[in-house]
């Protein structure tokens, strides 16, 4: 008797976290497994099994400045060249 076994799995998961008063981390996962096998079953005492798998994984992260509620992220504050008297 030949049996036979087939999974498919696909996962994802976003998540958003502030790290700090001002930055913001974002990661975004997907995960996928596929798994086939067979058995054959010869006799009571006697069996046979294969089974084979694959997983992929994708992980993405970017991190961004945070705009406080309703304010914006100051700019860059740039030297004028001045000189000090």
């Amino acid at each position: 008797m030949l049996r036979s076994l087939e999974r498919w799995s696909a996962s994802n998961s976003t998540s958003r976290q502030p790290s700090d008063l001002a930055q913001v981390n974002a990661t975004i996962i997907n995960m996928k497994t596929l798994t086939l096998g067979a058995t054959n079953v010869f006799s009571p005492t006697m069996a046979n099994k294969f089974r084979f798998n694959v997983t992929g994984n994708d992980y993405k992260s970017s991190r961004t400045l945070d705009h406080f509620g309703a304010a914006t992220p100051p700019r860059r504050l740039r030297h004028s060249g001045s000189t000090a008297r």
